[in-house]
């Protein structure tokens, strides 16, 4: 639960932010999410077997922060 919370609040927090400032681009928020889940399905499944679990997760959490570091407003 802790992981699937901490992976899933980005997102939401994401959409209030993005509804706040620009609302017209909530559709295309729904659209590339959509997309980038499909896409990182297949994705993390390839890097699994070329990096190993730990690897990935490293990767994964190394996005996370760059994902972070990059929306506005971050402090």
């Amino acid at each position: 639960m802790p992981l699937g919370l901490a992976m899933g609040m980005p997102f939401a927090l994401g959409l209030q932010a993005l509804g706040e400032r620009q609302p017209a681009l909530m559709p295309w928020a729904w659209g590339i999410n959509g997309c980038a889940s499909v896409v990182s399905a297949l994705l993390a499944a390839l890097l699994a077997v070329d990096l190993g679990f730990s690897g990935l997760m490293l990767l994964s959490a190394a996005l996370y922060l760059l994902a972070w570091a990059g929306f506005p407003g971050a402090d």
